[in-house]
């Protein structure tokens, strides 16, 4: 059930990363999503070349994503805008599976678990941040 909720949220926060549109990659809109430079964290996930310098800031988050998009675009030939794409949603579906199992761990029923997880799909900081870089 954990993979289900974590699948339904990969759809949903990817339909919303659509929704944002290309404005995330140009590189004019630094601060369109609430200052969070999406533009430059999309370029250190696609190239290991670009300039790291907030890397300070959350230094594994290069490290971590950069190999999944290289071996992505290496292995299966897929562009590294797309794998982007669905990299971010990903992340987001990972997070709602975590949450599930989390709180079924924790000792809620699973229905209990559900309700919880989708208030947790429903707060603000998912809706502002799951669906972004």
């Amino acid at each position: 059930l954990a993979a289900a909720f974590g699948a339904a949220a990969l759809l949903l926060f990817h339909r919303l990363f659509l929704i944002l549109g290309p404005g995330l990659f140009d590189k004019r809109n630094m601060d369109l999503w609430f200052q969070a430079d999406s533009p430059r964290t999309i370029d250190d996930i696609m190239s290991g070349s670009s300039n790291h310098y907030r890397s300070v800031v959350h230094p594994l988050f290069s490290i971590l994503t950069l190999p999944i998009v290289s071996v992505l675009f290496k292995v299966f030939h897929v562009a590294p805008a797309a794998t982007v794409e669905w990299l971010v949603p990903a992340e987001a579906g990972v997070w709602m599976a975590t949450l599930y199992a989390l709180l079924r761990v924790v000792g809620l029923r699973w229905v209990d678990a559900v309700l919880f997880g989708l208030v947790g799909a429903a707060s603000a900081s998912a809706i502002f941040w799951l669906p972004t870089v």
